[in-house]
């Protein structure tokens, strides 16, 4: 859980290192993981052929 409304269990992209500062809106701001964006739906199922 967190400022941007993500719960357990969220599907969440993320970038690190400079870029995550980048997207947290400053380069000063010390941060090495931001959350870039939310999923709100996604079946990690679907289009999977099998073995």
């Amino acid at each position: 859980m967190d400022a941007v409304g993500c719960v357990a269990g969220d599907w969440v992209i993320c970038v690190g290192s400079s870029a995550a500062r980048e997207a947290a809106g400053s380069k000063d701001f010390p941060s090495d993981l931001t959350i870039a964006g939310i999923i709100d739906h996604w079946d990690p199922g679907a289009g999977q052929t099998g073995n």
